[in-house]
């Protein structure tokens, strides 16, 4: 069985970006498509919409309230978290920081 390693960070590219992309060596490297990924279906649709929240309200002009952007990045760590449970113990799940003073940084789903 091979490690698998994905990433979630939210994307530009409008309504219906995957923010979720697989990063294993010897795979497709690039956006998971939902259409086709192994995803329970309600987590795709979690996932649509946290990244439509990135396009309409934190990446707008002019960006969100502090707080939103904050509740934004919680939104997305645990729906990291949630993908790295339903993957289990033979993936690495990463969660790019989008918001607060640790805006950008990579971290582990744990």
């Amino acid at each position: 069985m091979t490690f698998r390693y994905v990433h979630v960070a939210p994307d530009f590219g409008g309504a219906g970006t995957f923010p979720v992309w697989e990063r294993t060596p010897g795979f497709d490297g690039g956006e998971v498509d939902p259409d086709t990924s192994e995803f329970p279906e309600q987590l795709i649709q979690e996932f649509l919409a946290w990244n439509e929240k990135w396009e309409t309200v934190i990446n707008s002009d002019p960006g969100g309230t502090d707080e939103e952007r904050l509740e934004f990045d919680r939104e997305g760590r645990a729906l990291a978290k949630r993908l790295r449970t339903f993957l289990g113990r033979d993936a690495r799940v990463t969660y790019e920081i989008s918001a607060g003073p640790e805006n950008g940084r990579i971290i582990e789903a744990r």
